[in-house]
């Protein structure tokens, strides 16, 4: 697909407009960076960042977890491929 990536930032950029522009986050693709020195602060906008997430029906995975709307799976195939 032809600019795929392009218009991936696109629609992330989009949907991550309002907390962009108040410089809590930078997102390049799949990476979201926070900014704050306040433990209190970065979980409420970890909390944010998860709620854009689910309103426009995506996920995040971290390390071997899928992390879906009200639920935490296991990806068993990177778990497989550490144990062997």
């Amino acid at each position: 697909m032809t600019n795929s990536l392009t218009t991936f930032q696109t629609i992330i950029n989009n949907i991550f407009w309002d907390l962009v522009t108040e410089s809590i986050i930078i997102v390049y693709l799949d990476n979201i960076l926070i900014f704050t020195w306040i433990l209190k602060e970065y979980y409420k906008i970890v909390y944010r960042v998860l709620e854009v997430l689910a309103k426009h029906k995506l996920y995040i995975e971290y390390l071997d977890l899928v992390i879906l709307e009200n639920q935490v799976e296991i990806d068993f195939i990177k778990v497989t491929g550490v144990h062997n």
